[in-house]
C-alpha cells in the first residue's frame, strides 16, 4: 500500500497498517496533531494544521521476518516476542489527512456541495465507468455513502498544491498526489499531468488540460473516501470515483492503495506512471520545451486565466533575493551549485517541510531574536545568516530540504550553524565567527540548548546527514583556502570541527580560529639557497604576514637578517636571508616574537626558540 507521506519517512522506518491508521485518524490525538482541533472541535492556539504528506508517529507490534503488524499493546507484543523473537514493539507512521475547500462535489443529479461540507455517512454520487472505443467513457452514476471525510482547516503555513485549468472555464486545486481519471479508464496523479492530457468530465467526455501550475495554498483541504475502509488493497476504480468541479477523480481509498504501487501501473494507473516526470522537476520542464518551467506548463498559445481561488499563489523562479553582501554562507556559491546537482525531490513534494516548521518552533524560544525564513522555491541549496536593520535572519533555500538523505537532524545541524553565526563570537576577520567554529558551536551549544534530552541522537544524526550533504561537493571544491581558513575552511576540517564538538575535544587548528599560545616554532636549519646564506624557519601551522617583519627575529651570535619571506606553497615555512658573522661556523640561536598564525593564534612562550648549526664548509 502507498501513502502520501511515505517518501518522507526515513528508510529504516516503516508505515503502520491501513486499519491502524484509520483507527488513529479517529482519535483526539490525531485530530489535535494533524488538524489542530481539540476533542470538542475547537482550534488549538498557535498550532498549524498538517497536510497529507506529514507523518504522524505511532507504535505497533512488528514482525521483522514477515513484515506483519498488529495494533496491540506493548505488553501483548511482549507476549508474542516471548514465543517468537521476530516480534518487537516498534515505531510506525501514518499520514495526516486532497482537494481545496470550495471544490464542488456532485451529490445528486441536480445538486453540488462544497467538499468541506460533506461528512461521513453523507451520500454523494459515485461513478462506475466503462471506456468506449471512441475515447469517451460510459459513466453510470449511483448514490454511495461517504465512509471517510477528513481534512485540515485554513493555515498560515501554506502547502504545496497543483492548480489545473481545463476546458473552457474549469479550474481545480488539488494535492500533488490526487488521482485523476483518464479516458482509457486509468488514473494519473495531479503532479504528473501535462498540458494536452485528457481528463474526463461528468458525462464521460474528454476534457483537455490547458495549464498546470505548482504553488502554495493556504486554504483548507479535504479527503473523501467512498464506502467503508477497504478490506484489502485491491480497490476497484469503479465505485471509488466522484465528481469534483465537473471532473471525475479518484477517492481517498484509491489514492492510498494505488498511488505509488508498481503493480498498479498499466492497470489502475497509466502505463509507466512512476517514470513520468513530476512538475517541479528539471525533467518536467525539459520535456515540455518552451512551454514549461519548473513551476508551470501550458498548451502553446494558451494564456492562463487569473486564478479564482485567492488562497493559491503560484511559485515563480526565485533565487536568494535581497541577501546582504556581507552575509555568512553555509557553503560557498560554487559548492552550492555542485550540491544542486545531487539527487533531490521536485518542488511538488513538500519533503521535510513539516519537520522544518517544527524546528522553527523548537528553536524559537531559545533564540527568539533570530528570524528563520524559508524560501521553498529557491533552487540553490544554501543558508545565509545576516543582520539587517537590527533583525538577525537565517534565510534557508528549499532545495536543502529537498536533497535526498536529508532529514530533520541534518536540518537541525544546518540551522544550528546559522544560529551560531550570531552566538559563537567573532572570528579572526571581524563580524562573524569562523565557519568551522560555527559548525562546532552549533553542534555543541545550539543543539544541546534546544534538544538536551535527545542531544546525542540529534547531534550524531545531524553530523551523518551533513557529511552526506557535503559528499556531493567534488574534490576540487573541498580543499578550502589555506590562507583564509577562517572563512574558507576545507570540508574535512568542518566535519572534524563538528565531530570535535560531539566527542568533547577542542576545535582543530584547521578551523582558522585564533587560540592563545597555539603557534610553535618547530625548527630552524641553515642552507645556501641560490648562493645566498639562508635560514629555513618551520612553524607548527601556517603563519600570517607578521612572519615577514624582520624585527620579529633575533639570531645569536649577532647575525644580520636582510629578508623574511613566507614560502608560497607552504605557509608554515619562512625563509630568512642572512649575513653571518666572521667566522661563521658554529651554533646559533633563533628567537621569534610577535608572530601570529594565519588564523591569529599567538606564539607559545615555551616554543619560540630554535637552534641551528653552520658547518665550516658552508661558510661563504
Amino acid at each position: 500500500m502507498a501513502y502520501a507521506c511515505e517518501a518522507y519517512v526515513a528508510p529504516d522506518q516503516h508505515m503502520c497498517g491501513e486499519t491502524h491508521c484509520t483507527r488513529l485518524a479517529d482519535t483526539s490525538e490525531d485530530t489535535a496533531w494533524c488538524k489542530c482541533l481539540d476533542w470538542q472541535g475547537n482550534k488549538i492556539p498557535n498550532c498549524e494544521p498538517k497536510g497529507s504528506t506529514v507523518p504522524i508517529k505511532s507504535y505497533s507490534c512488528y514482525n521483522q521476518a514477515t513484515g506483519e503488524q498488529r495494533n496491540i499493546s506493548e505488553d501483548a507484543c511482549q507476549d508474542l516476542r516471548d514465543r517468537d523473537r521476530n516480534w518487537k514493539w516498534s515505531a510506525c507512521y501514518c499520514c495526516c489527512s486532497c482537494f481545496a475547500w470550495d471544490t464542488k462535489i456532485r451529490v445528486s443529479e441536480t445538486e453540488v456541495r462544497f467538499i468541506q461540507d460533506i461528512e461521513e455517512e453523507d451520500e454523494i454520487l459515485a461513478a462506475w465507468i466503462e471506456p468506449n472505443p471512441d475515447g469517451t467513457v460510459k459513466v453510470t452514476w449511483k448514490p454511495r455513502l461517504v465512509g471517510y471525510s477528513d481534512g485540515t482547516s485554513p493555515s498560515s503555513q501554506p502547502q504545496t498544491m497543483v492548480m489545473i485549468q481545463y476546458g473552457e472555464d474549469g479550474e481545480l486545486i488539488a494535492t500533488p498526489d490526487q488521482l485523476m481519471l483518464m479516458p482509457d479508464g486509468r488514473l494519473k496523479d495531479a503532479k504528473r499531468l501535462v498540458p494536452g492530457d485528457l481528463m474526463v468530465d461528468d458525462d464521460g467526455r474528454p476534457v483537455a488540460v490547458n495549464s498546470v501550475h505548482l504553488g502554495e495554498y493556504s486554504g483548507g483541504i479535504q479527503h473523501l473516501g467512498l464506502g467503508p475502509v477497504p478490506e484489502d488493497t485491491n480497490v476497484p476504480v469503479s465505485g471509488n470515483l466522484f465528481s469534483a468541479n465537473g471532473i471525475i477523480v479518484g477517492d481517498f481509498w484509491l489514492q492510498v492503495t494505488h498511488g505509488a504501487e508498481p503493480e498498479s501501473e498499466g492497470k489502475t494507473l497509466v502505463a509507466g506512471h512512476s517514470a513520468l516526470p513530476m512538475i517541479g522537476s528539471e525533467a518536467y520542464a525539459t520535456a515540455r520545451s518552451g512551454d514549461a518551467d519548473l513551476f508551470s506548463a501550458r498548451q502553446p498559445g494558451y494564456e492562463p486565466r487569473p486564478v479564482r481561488n485567492r488562497n493559491f499563489r503560484g511559485y515563480e523562479a526565485r533565487a536568494a533575493l535581497n541577501i546582504p553582501a556581507n552575509a555568512s554562507l553555509y557553503v560557498t556559491p560554487a559548492q552550492a551549485e555542485a550540491i544542486a546537482q545531487a539527487p533531490h525531490y521536485p518542488l511538488s513534494m513538500d519533503y521535510n517541510l513539516a519537520d522544518f516548521r517544527w524546528l522553527q518552533k523548537a528553536l524559537q524560544p531559545f533564540f527568539p531574536d533570530i528570524n528563520i525564513y524559508l524560501e521553498w522555491s529557491d533552487e540553490v541549496p544554501n543558508l545565509y545568516a545576516f543582520e539587517l536593520f537590527g533583525q538577525k535572519t537565517l534565510y534557508v533555500s528549499g532545495r536543502i530540504l529537498r536533497t535526498h538523505e536529508m532529514y530533520w537532524q541534518g536540518l537541525a545541524a544546518i540551522l544550528a550553524h546559522g544560529i551560531a553565526v550570531f552566538y559563537a563570537g567573532k572570528g579572526a576577520e571581524g563580524q562573524y565567527p569562523c565557519v568551522a567554529q560555527a559548525d562546532s558551536f552549533g553542534i555543541g551549544y545550539v543543539l544541546r540548548t534546544a534538544f538536551d534530552p535527545n542531544w546525542g541522537e540529534t547531534a550524531n544524526g545531524g553530523y551523518a546527514q551533513v557529511r552526506t550533504f557535503f559528499g556531493h561537493i567534488p574534490e576540487d571544491l573541498r580543499g578550502g583556502d589555506p590562507d583564509n581558513p577562517c572563512r574558507l575552511p576545507a570540508v574535512n576540517c568542518r566535519l572534524q570541527a563538528m565531530e570535535a564538538a560531539i566527542i568533547g575535544r577542542p576545535l582543530p587548528a584547521c578551523a582558522g580560529v585564533p587560540q592563545k599560545g597555539r603557534l610553535e616554532l618547530k625548527r630552524a636549519t641553515f642552507e645556501i639557497i641560490e648562493d645566498v646564506p639562508s635560514v629555513k624557519v618551520s612553524f607548527s601551522e601556517a603563519v600570517g604576514p607578521s612572519a615577514e617583519i624582520l624585527g620579529n627575529y633575533t639570531i645569536t651570535p649577532e647575525t644580520v637578517i636582510t629578508t623574511a619571506l613566507r614560502d608560497a606553497d607552504d605557509r608554515t615555512l619562512v625563509v630568512l636571508t642572512v649575513t653571518l658573522p666572521d667566522p661563521a661556523a658554529g651554533e646559533y640561536e633563533l628567537s621569534v616574537q610577535n608572530i601570529l598564525a594565519a588564523d591569529g593564534s599567538t606564539l607559545n612562550a615555551l616554543a619560540r626558540t630554535a637552534y641551528f648549526v653552520v658547518e665550516a664548509e658552508e661558510e661563504q
